[in-house]
């Protein structure tokens, strides 16, 4: 969708179950907007991968000096690779109970995984 769009400004957001999404339905958001949101500008520290997984050329950092914790995926061969390792991401997240918030911007080719404690826990300050 997002690559469809072929917009500078197009955003699409996704909560995961326990991270703001309510249950029984997929939770997507899409924005249209004139400036890019903070952490699309914030500095990033590029994570050395594993030889093996470095194949498919997707280049994968973490967000420096910003107040929540968040890793950035770009790059990759084909716009199929790099949506095949922010979801194999996404997975694991999934199947270990850690709630999650994507960001996709640069018409696709740029990933934001924001991994969260519950929903819940962070209303209640814990």
């Amino acid at each position: 969708m997002a690559a469809e769009a072929a917009s500078p400004y197009f955003r699409l957001g996704y909560n995961s179950l326990g991270a703001f999404a309510t249950i029984n339905h997929l939770h997507f958001q899409a924005y249209y907007l004139a400036v890019p949101f903070p952490v699309e500008k914030a500095p990033t520290q590029k994570i050395p991968l594993v030889e093996g997984e470095s194949k498919s050329g997707v280049k994968v950092s973490k967000l420096l000096n910003y107040p929540v914790r968040g890793l950035v995926y770009e790059g990759g061969n084909t716009l199929k690779e790099l949506s095949d390792v922010v979801a194999n991401a996404c997975i694991c997240l999934q199947d270990n109970n850690i709630p999650f918030n994507v960001l996709i911007s640069d018409a696709g080719r740029r990933i934001f995984l924001f991994p969260q404690c519950y929903a819940e826990k962070q209303a209640l300050g814990r």
